[in-house]
This record gives C-alpha cells, structure tokens and sequence, in this order.
C-alpha cells in the first residue's frame, strides 16, 4: 500500500505516451490530466435522519486504496458524535480496487477471524478463505 502512497503523491498534471505502430513508426502523445479536488479514495459521509428521529451514518466509498480504512476509521467517530446510531457503506459506482485495502476496511466491522472471502488458486484443490484480521493473503 505504500507504493499507491508514492503514486498518489506525484500526481502529474500530464502523462506522455510513446505509441508505436508496426516496426519503424514511433510517435509520442500528450494527454492532460484533469486534478482532482478530493482524493480518490475519499469517503464522503453523513447523517441521515428519518422521520422518527432515527439516525444513520452513510459513508460512500469510490474505491478501495492505500487510504480507505483509515478515512473510514475517521469518519466513524464523527459520524458517532452526529448521532448516528447505525451505518451503512454505499459502494454504488465503487469500482473496486485493492484486495487488501478491502480486507483492512473490513476489519473495522468483522469480528476477527470472520471469513471475508473464498479464492480459488490454481495450484490448490480446495477454496482458501481469507479471514479478517489475521494476517491472511492469497499468497500463503
């Protein structure tokens, strides 16, 4: 994840590519890179209140990176002292992202040792299950 800490850090405004057609022809493009006002794994949060007075924390997520459960970690106690009595993660448009981002997110709300995923690999005839707060990795 600190490598996605770096990238994020550079943040050029242009990125130049060289496209190569055939053997011989070799040309470089200039694209322009709209900045963004907020991070993109941002979380945006609130209360919403019902018409009974119950309220519950939202928290939208883009994607899962680097920064994703420590924004949600700061999110949570805000939302806590707002009132919010229960929360909801709304991960409509989240194109997904880092695999252990995910797990690390996870872990705010699973108890350890829950199983957060099944993976299939090759090399093994069985699903591994990937338990939160353990340590786990598809490598292992």
């Amino acid at each position: 994840l600190a490598v996605a800490d770096r990238v994020a850090q550079r943040d050029p405004a242009s990125v130049v590519l060289t496209l190569r057609s055939g053997a011989e022809r070799v040309r470089q493009v200039t694209l322009e890179r709209l900045r963004q006002a907020k991070p993109q794994n941002q979380v945006d949060s609130g209360v919403v209140t019902n018409s009974l007075g119950h309220k519950v924390g939202f928290m939208r997520l883009r994607s899962f990176g680097a920064r994703s459960a420590l924004e949600i970690s700061d999110a949570l106690p805000k939302l806590r002292k707002e009132g919010a009595e229960e929360f909801v993660i709304d991960l409509r448009g989240n194109g997904g992202g880092s695999f252990p981002a995910a797990l690390e997110a996870a872990e705010l709300f699973l108890p350890k040792g829950t199983v957060a995923a099944q993976v299939k690999l090759p090399s093994v005839e069985n699903e591994k299950p990937i338990r939160v707060g353990e340590g786990d990795s598809v490598a292992t």
